[in-house]
């Protein structure tokens, strides 16, 4: 019990550090984003001139960037200020209903294939349960090539939810399948991804009594992931 608590102080201890860090940081992201919209206005309105356009361009590339890191410590939000997670419960079939249609807003012509899960309800908030599988969703499209397919299926194993997402892609070495769940260690290249969406997933589902695996039979064969949801006891 002890234990228990010391660990739970440390995790409120990083969680307000994080969320300081993240709100400092995107003050220095809003003072950096308006300086280049300014760069890029003055720049747009000088005609004719090759260097203001170059300079206009690189603006774009800066404002851009800022985005990306916008986005990305918009996903550390579960984390630091996380859903309780007794907080309800949720269908099976809404969080992959919602889930996949997250997933088309940002790989749009991605077609995932959804065997429909079982009537069932997971002991996890929405917002958390659709955060994790949507960022497991996420790992398997940056994986697959264009034409490449990505299948969602789902099965109840005693008081458990087993939620399956297998892919047709890059795959995995050993030593990525070792590393995979490690903050910020991305399979793919930089500017591709940014190595907190399977981190994310698994703090999410851990935090509720579930968790997330990942195997693969090797490079260029794929990939599969596997989502535990604790089930709502009646």
């Amino acid at each position: 019990m002890a234990e228990d608590g010391a660990n739970g102080r440390v995790g409120s201890d990083l969680a307000r550090c994080l969320r300081s860090l993240v709100h400092d940081l995107n003050n220095h992201l809003a003072l950096i984003s308006g300086q280049a919209q300014l760069i890029r206005l003055k720049a747009s309105a000088t005609e004719h001139d090759e260097l203001a356009a170059e300079v206009s361009t690189r603006a774009g590339h800066i404002l851009d960037a800022v985005s990306q890191c916008q986005a990305a410590f918009a996903r550390l939000r579960p984390i630091y200020a996380p859903e309780a997670p007794s907080g309800g419960s949720v269908p099976l079939d809404e969080v992959c209903t919602e889930a996949v249609a997250r997933l088309g807003r940002r790989h749009c012509g991605l077609a995932v294939e959804v065997t429909p899960p079982p009537a069932v309800a997971v002991a996890v908030g929405r917002g958390a349960a659709v955060a994790a599988l949507h960022e497991v969703l996420d790992n398997a499209a940056r994986a697959v090539a264009t034409g490449g397919s990505v299948r969602l299926s789902a099965e109840v194993d005693g008081r458990f939810a087993r939620v399956r997402v297998d892919d047709n892609g890059v795959g995995l070495s050993a030593d990525q399948l070792d590393r995979v769940f490690d903050t910020f260690a991305a399979a793919w290249p930089a500017g591709v991804s940014t190595g907190l969406g399977l981190t994310l997933a698994r703090s999410l589902l851990e935090s509720c009594g579930g968790g997330v695996g990942m195997s693969s039979p090797g490079p260029g064969r794929g990939a599969s992931c596997t989502l535990v949801f604790p089930l709502v006891q009646s």
